[in-house]
């Protein structure tokens, strides 16, 4: 499930979910509007936040041109 779509359903905030895995609001919504993919460790803290809901394969980067 794409983390947009988890944190919509299920009714958290992208600020409760940053100070978790810890890391800034504004970088944690470049992972909701794909602008960046995190990193390895932060995946599985997002995995884990989201009881598998949310894993590594449903991480796209945006490309801009």
């Amino acid at each position: 499930m794409k983390l947009k779509k988890y944190l919509k359903e299920s009714g958290y905030r992208g600020k409760w979910f940053a100070e978790q895995i810890p890391c800034s609001e504004g970088y944690f919504s470049d992972f909701v509007t794909g602008k960046a993919k995190p990193s390895s460790i932060i995946m599985r803290r997002i995995a884990t936040l989201s009881n598998g809901q949310v894993t590594e394969d449903d991480f796209e980067i945006e490309e801009t041109r």
